[in-house]
């Protein structure tokens, strides 16, 4: 239903999903709604979209016009934007 209702704003729920399945990975606590949610919203598991969020992050500029964490989530969000389309979920 959430992706239903959200269907204008998928690479923001992803990118969403993905931080929090960074957040679980980096704090040990694995949990099956993350995964199910990864699989559902992100089109991956929750270790590869974990592992995304990683991805975006090399060469940010931390001293540029936007502030970093902003490039970061547009970053993950054009990644989601692009792997959302190609799904079939």
């Amino acid at each position: 239903t959430l992706r239903e209702v959200g269907e204008g704003f998928l690479p923001q729920l992803a990118q969403g999903v993905a931080f929090a399945a960074k957040c679980r990975q980096r704090a040990g606590n694995p949990a099956a709604h993350t995964e199910l949610a990864c699989e559902i919203l992100c089109g991956m598991s929750a270790e590869q979209a974990a592992a995304l969020t990683d991805i975006s992050l090399e060469g940010l500029n931390q001293d540029g016009e936007m502030p970093a964490y902003e490039v970061w989530r547009q970053r993950v969000q054009l990644m989601f934007g692009q792997t959302n389309s190609d799904a079939a979920i």
